[in-house]
């Protein structure tokens, strides 16, 4: 089961950044993993989710959940700097 939650960072009621995080569970265990994704792939993302009609964080679930599909996991840590 993959979870998704958005979290925004916020500062005298600006939002600063936002922070997304992954959550995996199977069975009697879970892990949390932060995406550590940057403004400008943020800002491309919020852009490709609202012409979808989705929520970032839902669009993220998209990706992440057709990576995992597609076997390219291994591809996107070896070039997930790249990426991020």
């Amino acid at each position: 089961m993959v979870q998704r939650s958005v979290k925004h960072i916020e500062q005298h009621n600006i939002a600063v950044r936002a922070q997304f995080t992954l959550l995996l569970k199977s069975q009697n265990r879970q892990k949390a993993i932060d995406l550590p994704l940057h403004q400008g792939l943020i800002e491309q993302l919020a852009l490709e989710a609202s012409v979808r009609g989705q929520s970032v964080g839902d669009l993220i679930g998209t990706i992440l959940s057709q990576v995992v599909r597609k076997n390219l996991v291994g591809e996107l840590l070896h070039n997930g700097n790249s990426i991020l």
